[in-house]
């Protein structure tokens, strides 16, 4: 029985065989990379709708208080009592930006992009946080700070 495999007829079909199942996996398998490729659609990259440089000063109170970073205009003072999460959020980059040895006078940038997502980016240590992960009402109490596009006044 031994010798029967070792004939080289057997060893030829066997061989034939193996070839036969590579080439067929290789193939099935391809044919599935080119069924995706002509599935995939690019999306666009999102567009920046509107944008806002802010400041962010602690009160002694606790209150936080919003400044239009370029004019230095008040917009809102945010007492110890509400807005936690937009506390919580500015208290964390100015922390990171104290590790860093940073001036807490440089401002953030707010932003809403055409995807409906908004950001927050510290424009000092580049570090961009998107709110909407936070949910969209924690995103809301950002986004109440914009235009609702770029050149209006919100």
């Amino acid at each position: 029985m031994s010798l029967f495999f070792a004939t080289p007829s057997f060893l030829r079909g066997a061989l034939v065989g193996a070839v036969c199942l590579t080439g067929y996996l290789m193939l099935s398998g391809g044919q599935d990379g080119l069924d995706m490729a002509e599935t995939t659609t690019l999306q666009p990259a999102p567009i920046q709708v509107a944008q806002r440089d802010l400041r962010f000063e602690d009160r002694p109170d606790g209150a936080v208080a919003v400044f239009e970073a370029g004019t230095g205009e008040p917009l809102q003072v945010l007492s110890s009592s509400t807005d936690s999460f937009i506390r919580i959020v500015v208290r964390g980059l100015v922390r990171e930006r104290a590790s860093h040895r940073i001036s807490d006078q440089e401002p953030f940038r707010l932003a809403r992009w055409s995807n409906g997502a908004v950001t927050l980016e510290d424009l000092a240590t580049g570090r961009q946080i998107t709110l909407d992960a936070f949910g969209h009402t924690n995103a809301g109490a950002f986004a109440r700070f914009l235009p609702a596009r770029m050149g209006a006044t919100p």
